[in-house]
């Protein structure tokens, strides 16, 4: 049997049903399935794993908060792109619609809705084809990522291009300032001042830059 390492979080109020559905996919091959009592527990999970969750599997009708504001929360505040199954027995189909499309889907994507009660075979194949499909989106957001961060590094090299022209200017003015450049060198000066952007870009962080990059694709 073939094994998955995509992060799978199943969401339902009812423990029976949440622990059902998490070991038969477990079963599956599905080897990083966690699970959650409800929206806000959900929460607590993705924030923790982060962009190793592909899927949350969540029911709508939930005591502390509802599978579509678990999801509209989400897709506000998860840079990766994250695929949702909602699950119910208690749903208007055509209320449900309209929650869905005022959904903010700046990274998130409702994949389909399951009633209950269901067969776990169609839980199965719907994992399966959402997976797939997040897989799909997930590379094209990564392909952006690259271009965006390609384009941020090719403006930082411009910058340095053109401090390194100033200098030279600066170098052969015959200011003042001359001698004390000449003294420390051209070389020197470059350097410190690229040094200045590194201890910028550590200050900032990685992470929070890596962000920044996300939130400009999804945009």
């Amino acid at each position: 049997m073939e094994t998955d390492n995509r992060g799978i979080i199943v969401v339902d109020d009812e423990p029976h049903i949440r622990d059902l559905v998490a070991n038969v996919l477990s079963d599956s091959g599905y080897l990083n399935v966690f699970t959650a009592n409800d929206g806000l527990d959900c929460i607590k999970v993705i924030a923790e794993k982060g962009e190793s969750i592909y899927l949350v599997i969540i029911d709508q009708v939930m005591s502390r908060m509802s599978g579509i504001e678990t999801i509209d929360y989400l897709t506000k505040v998860h840079p990766f792109v994250v695929g949702f199954i909602m699950i119910s027995g208690h749903i208007d189909i055509i209320e449900y619609e309209k929650q869905v499309a005022k959904l903010d889907n700046r990274s998130g994507i409702v994949i389909d809705f399951v009633a209950k009660p269901f067969d776990m075979e169609s839980i199965i194949a719907e994992t399966a084809r959402s997976l797939a499909l997040i897989d799909s989106k997930r590379k094209k957001q990564a392909g952006q990522i690259m271009e965006l961060l390609q384009r941020q590094l090719e403006y930082i090299s411009n910058k340095m291009l053109n401090i390194d022209n100033k200098l030279d200017r600066l170098l052969s003015s015959g200011k003042g300032i001359k001698g004390f450049l000449n003294k420390i060198g051209h070389d020197v000066i470059v350097a410190i001042v690229l040094g200045l952007f590194v201890l910028l870009f550590l200050y900032l962080g990685i992470d929070e830059f890596i962000k920044g990059i996300i939130s400009k694709v999804n945009h």
